[in-house]
Parts: C-alpha cells; sequence; structure tokens
C-alpha cells in the first residue's frame, strides 16, 4: 500500500509542479514576475499540502472528495483531453480510465448522491495509479 500511496502521492505532486511551471512561463511571457509563487519555499510548502491530501484521502472519504479528487480530475481532464476524449461527456471516458477510477472521478451529476465516509481503499489507489500510468 505504502508503494502505491507513494506513485499516486508522486503523480499528484508531479501535476502541481507543472501546473507551477506553466503559470511562471505565462508570467514569464506578459512580462509579470512572480517570484512568491515559484520561489522554493512556496513550491515545498505546496508539495507538502498535497502529499498530507493523499495521505489523508485514504483515511477519510471527505478528504479525497474535496482535496484529492478535484486535483485527480484536473489531471485526468488533461491527459484525456489531449487524446481527443472529455471526462464528463464521452462515453470513452469509462472506458479509458476503468471502472474503478471512472466510479472515483466521474463527474459530480452522475456520482451516487451518497456521502463517502470510508478513505480510499488499497484497490482503489491501485486502480488511481495504475489509470494515471495508463493515460500519460
Amino acid at each position: 500500500m505504502s508503494v502505491l500511496l507513494g506513485v499516486l502521492t508522486f503523480a499528484v505532486v508531479a501535476l502541481a509542479a507543472r501546473r507551477m511551471r506553466a503559470s511562471a512561463d505565462v508570467a514569464t511571457r506578459s512580462g509579470v514576475r512572480r517570484r512568491s509563487a515559484g520561489s522554493p519555499s512556496h513550491r515545498a510548502e505546496r508539495l507538502g499540502v498535497l502529499e498530507r491530501g493523499v495521505a489523508d484521502a485514504v483515511a477519510n472519504g471527505e478528504a479525497f472528495h474535496q482535496r484529492l479528487r478535484p486535483q485527480l480530475r484536473f489531471v485526468v481532464i488533461d491527459r484525456l483531453r489531449r487524446n481527443g476524449i472529455e471526462l464528463d461527456t464521452d462515453p470513452r471516458a469509462a472506458e479509458v480510465l476503468g471502472s474503478v477510477a471512472w466510479s472515483l472521478l466521474r463527474s459530480d451529476d452522475t456520482a451516487p448522491n451518497v456521502p463517502r465516509t470510508a478513505g480510499l481503499t488499497d484497490h482503489e489507489v491501485r486502480a488511481l495509479t495504475e489509470m494515471l500510468e495508463r493515460i500519460r
């Protein structure tokens, strides 16, 4: 479980780093300098927040839904769009993600209206990790 949790954490952290780089690139192109957003201390703080979010999501379903799920959806939406697939509207998305990842990441409109109290299971962490590796 700890290896899978590490891989999932790495995937979320890699996303955060890419988002920070993209934000810095936009700021540089527009002539605005954003040193504080890209400073090593800010990045370390942000990565620490993401790492705790992954650990919390394993322990608590509400933490998954409120913190980790939006980050994962962002990654998945970006990766699927590169292949011409929209997560929330394209029927191919469920097939590409796999049933477990799809059930965790599908839009709130189609998700069951039952609050999730349990954290992520080993099976769910494995499914999310494998899905992230598969849809690069």
